[in-house]
């Protein structure tokens, strides 16, 4: 027991002398020491890079530990590391530090996905993934005159001209003093202390990235069809693909619009890139925001919904919730926003129309001019007729009735019954309705029993009904009178069935 002891003990104090004899870097070179202390303080190493493989400082650097060593003055210089490559770019390495290089543009492998991680980096290899690393950090260097003096120029590939001269002429890789020998490797030592002296040249000629703040302002761009935000710091970053629509509102610059060509609206909060998909906006062609005044934060949503387009207004934070307000388009949003939260006015103009409810029946709608809102009046209606000169009335057809409306007071009253059950029909052909004068507000009728005059069928003929202000009716027949004098002047048609000789 007391000899496997000893022998322990003179194990442990014989790899001690080869770990330490030269302080902390195994097998580093005397001279080399208080380089590879700075490398080490500038974070480009740390004491377990070499040690877990039990590798010397004197031994020769492989491809994949010059990556890291280069990865981390890259993060040393830009306080963040490169995304990663994709995990299968290289067929023989996922080394992360590899896969970050490649993903950076400083180093392509060797052809055909193969990037020969272990074997030993040539200076030429060295001087090209430097420069190029100051390339992908956007650093302003002396790249070299491009023109190479070593006596061995000969021996560097066309690859790596730029990346000898830059290396050369900076007097970071000196050869000899007269050949690069750019095939040949390098200690590790050596190679840690010229990356350093790349790093404490170019270390201040890049500040610190400034991380994204939405609060300091950014801007929407919508490029090759996707949208991005670009932050005040310089950095752009991808909202969604496919947009037609992006922007945001200046008054609140955490809200984020975007609308998409599968036809949906988003809005994202900045702050955490969350978002919600808005309410009442399926079929979206477009979308507007209102920047500032009474309406600032206003959506206006342009849809096409069966053929039909329309511009819906969404109020300011209540984006989830339609309140049935619409315009006619992009133009003047704010006046057009101003009207369609007025009071409905018929007065000032409204249309009708005529859509199929859910069951067999049609009903009746008004669209106010002023304020673009369409109105379900809930009348069963087949045809309807408005009075341009007296817009408080409109009159309109069931199958059994004709029918005065009063938009002002929202009451119906029957004026006449154009069918009973088992009786033929009346089928008004023309309308008229008088302004002004002593008929002013007389209705007039033309139209015809299945062919027979209303109150004798027996006598074929058209039928004229003349109702006044009040609803009296009056019948006429055997008198002729045409569809368009009905339509084009009620007056004369009125005042000649009353004219009395």
């Amino acid at each position: 027991m007391k000899k496997k002891l000893i022998i322990l003990l003179v194990f442990m104090m014989l790899f001690s002398n080869i770990a330490y004899a030269g302080g902390w870097f195994l097998g580093a070179s005397d001279w080399a020491e208080p380089e590879l202390q700075k490398a080490l303080d500038n974070g480009l190493i740390t004491h377990d890079d070499f040690a877990a493989e039990m590798k010397a400082y004197s031994d020769y650097i492989s491809r994949a530990e010059f990556a890291k060593l280069i990865m981390n003055m890259y993060y040393q210089m830009t306080e963040s590391y490169p995304e990663l490559a994709s995990a299968d770019t290289f067929s023989d390495t996922t080394n992360k530090y590899v896969l970050m290089a490649n993903a950076a543009e400083i180093i392509n492998g060797k052809g055909n996905g193969i990037f020969k991680p272990y074997d030993l980096i040539t200076r030429q290899e060295m001087a090209v993934m430097m420069s190029r690393a100051l390339d992908s950090m956007n650093i302003d260097y002396y790249t070299g005159d491009g023109v190479l003096t070593v006596a061995d120029k000969d021996s560097v590939s066309g690859w790596a001209v730029k990346g000898v001269d830059f290396a050369f002429e900076n007097g970071f890789i000196k050869g000899d003093g007269t050949n690069f020998k750019p095939l040949n490797n390098t200690p590790i030592e050596q190679a840690v202390i010229i990356v350093n002296r790349v790093y404490e040249k170019y270390a201040s000629s890049i500040k610190p990235s400034e991380p994204k703040d939405y609060s300091k302002g950014y801007s929407v761009s919508k490029e090759d069809g996707n949208g991005y935000i670009t932050y005040s710091n310089g950095e752009k970053e991808l909202v969604r693909e496919n947009v037609v629509f992006i922007d945001y509102l200046r008054s609140d610059i955490q809200k984020l619009y975007v609308v998409t060509s599968d036809k949906n609206s988003y809005r994202y909060n900045v702050s955490d890139m969350t978002y919600d998909t808005l309410a009442h906006t399926t079929h979206t062609q477009d979308m507007r925001i209102v920047q500032g005044g009474e309406y600032d934060g206003y959506l206006v949503v342009k849809t096409l919904v069966n053929g039909v387009t329309e511009y819906k207004v969404l109020c300011n934070n209540k984006y989830n919730s339609y309140e049935n307000r619409m315009i006619s388009s992009f133009d003047n949003m704010s006046e057009q926003i101003a009207n369609a939260y007025a009071d409905n006015d018929y007065t000032k103009g409204y249309s009708l129309s005529i859509e199929k409810g859910k069951s067999r029946y049609t009903t009746l709608h008004i669209t106010y001019d002023n304020t673009g809102i369409k109105e379900n009046l809930k009348l069963d209606a087949s045809k309807y007729y408005t009075c341009q000169s007296n817009p408080r009335y409109f009159y309109y057809e069931t199958y059994h009735h004709f029918t005065k409306y009063d938009l002002e007071t929202g009451t119906k009253t029957d004026l006449i019954t154009l069918s009973t059950f088992g009786s033929q029909r009346l089928g008004i052909t023309a309308f008229g309705y008088v302004d002004g004068g002593e008929y002013d507000g007389y209705v007039i009728i033309r139209g015809s029993w299945g062919g027979y005059v209303a109150g004798d069928r027996n006598k074929p003929g058209p039928t004229i009904i003349i109702i006044d202000p009040n609803g009296n009716k009056d019948n006429f027949k055997g008198k002729y009178t045409s569809d368009s004098d009905v339509t084009n002047d009620p007056r004369s048609v009125v005042e000649s069935f009353y004219f009395r000789p």
